[in-house]
C-alpha cells in the first residue's frame, strides 16, 4: 500500500500533494497553492528489480532529508521492503537447440555458439577464448580471460570473479567444433600469406 503525504509531511514547506495515493488514483501537486501538475497514473510493467531500485532510491533520497532535518521521520521505512526478484533462466528445449544449430552451421562463430550450447560459456567468455586456454587433448578450456566492452572500448581482461575462472571439460560436439575452427583459421592464415 503506498500512503499518501499530507501537507505537514511534505519535504518542501508549501509542498502538498491531494487526492489519492499513487497506487490508488489521480494526484494533485501542488506549491505555495498554486496546483502544479496533474498526474493521473497508468499503467506500466516494472521489473521487480526496476520497483526495487525506485524504492531504494526513494529511501535514500528521504533519509537524506531527514538527516538534513527537512523531515521529522522517513515514510519510505513504512513500506515493506521487497527483494530485487530473481527470474530463473530459461533454458533451450532440445528442438530449439536442433533449430538454433541448424541456423548456425557454417556461420564464422559456430564454434562458438556449439561451445556456449555445451558448456554454458558465457558469450565474452569463448569470444575472449585464447587457443593457449585450449586443451584437445584433455578435452578442457580454462576460463581466465573474456571480451569485455565498457563505454564503448572493446578489450581483452580478466574474468571478472574468482569463481568465473574455471577449467571446464569440454564434450565431443564441443571439441570437434574447435578442431573444425583451428583448422579453418590455419587455411584462412595460409590463404592470407606471411603478415
Amino acid at each position: 500500500m503506498i500512503y499518501p503525504l499530507t501537507e505537514h509531511q511534505a519535504p518542501v514547506p508549501g509542498l502538498r500533494l491531494t487526492g489519492h495515493g499513487l497506487a490508488d488514483g489521480p494526484v494533485a501537486l501542488h506549491f505555495g497553492g498554486q496546483g502544479v501538475h496533474e498526474a493521473v497514473p497508468i499503467a506500466i510493467n516494472l521489473s521487480p528489480r526496476t520497483i526495487y531500485d525506485i524504492a531504494a532510491t526513494l529511501r535514500m533520497a528521504l533519509e537524506d532529508a531527514v538527516t538534513k532535518g527537512l523531515i521529522a521521520k522517513n515514510p519510505a521505512k513504512l513500506a515493506a521492503n521487497r527483494s530485487a526478484g530473481t527470474k530463473e533462466a530459461r533454458s533451450l528445449i532440445p528442438e530449439e537447440v536442433r533449430w538454433f544449430l541448424v541456423a548456425a552451421e557454417g556461420e564464422r562463430l559456430e564454434a562458438g555458439f556449439i561451445l556456449a550450447l555445451h558448456t554454458g560459456m558465457r558469450p565474452g567468455e569463448w569470444l575472449g577464448l585464447p587457443w593457449d586456454a585450449v586443451d584437445l587433448a584433455k578435452g578442457t578450456v580454462t576460463i581466465r580471460q573474456a571480451l569485455h566492452e565498457e563505454n564503448g572500448r572493446v578489450f581483452i581482461g580478466r574474468v571478472k570473479t574468482k569463481a568465473s575462472a574455471r577449467t571446464i571439460t569440454l564434450p565431443e560436439p564441443a571439441i570437434a567444433a574447435l578442431v573444425a575452427h583451428a583448422r579453418q583459421q590455419q587455411l584462412e592464415k595460409r590463404i592470407a600469406g606471411p603478415a
